[in-house]
């Protein structure tokens, strides 16, 4: 606990990069949720629902966002794995405390990049092994001093 509380004194931490309004780091990751869903409901990313108050009975509409901190993590990882990043450095960007919880992004892109190669692989001997062919693939075309 001792160095939680020196961690704590210092203050801010210079890798904080998103702070609320007062300039602080957000308290607890559902106050930056929350404030994540109102950013992308002002950008435009939301879908409309009919919500009944459950004293009154009054029925009103709310904007509901489609996007979530969550897949802000989720598309920062993927995208640094399409980068070329490994799961240590995915893990440390993402403070994930288990590199299991990185590896599914480089192992996806992984997959990706490896299924590429394998058929431009295969495409590479397909064409090593053809054979060379005419233009006209039908009937052999009869010359004028045959005729």
């Amino acid at each position: 606990m001792k160095e939680l509380a020196e961690e704590l004194e210092l203050g801010v931490h210079e890798d904080a990069f998103l702070l609320t309004e007062y300039g602080r780091p957000f308290a607890s990751k559902n106050s930056l949720g929350n404030k994540i869903s109102k950013w992308v409901v002002q950008a435009g990313f939301y879908k409309s629902i009919e919500v009944v108050d459950n004293k009154t009975g009054e029925k009103r509409t709310e904007k509901r966002a489609t996007r979530s901190q969550h897949g802000v993590r989720k598309a920062t990882g993927h995208e640094m794995a399409l980068s070329g990043a490994n799961v240590y450095e995915i893990a440390a960007r993402l403070s994930h405390s288990d590199f299991k919880s990185s590896a599914p992004y480089v192992q996806g892109v992984d997959r990706a990049r490896l299924v590429e190669s394998g058929f431009d692989r295969v495409e590479r001997a397909r064409q090593e092994r053809s054979v060379p062919r005419h233009e006209n693939r039908g009937t052999p075309e009869v010359s004028d001093a045959n005729e």
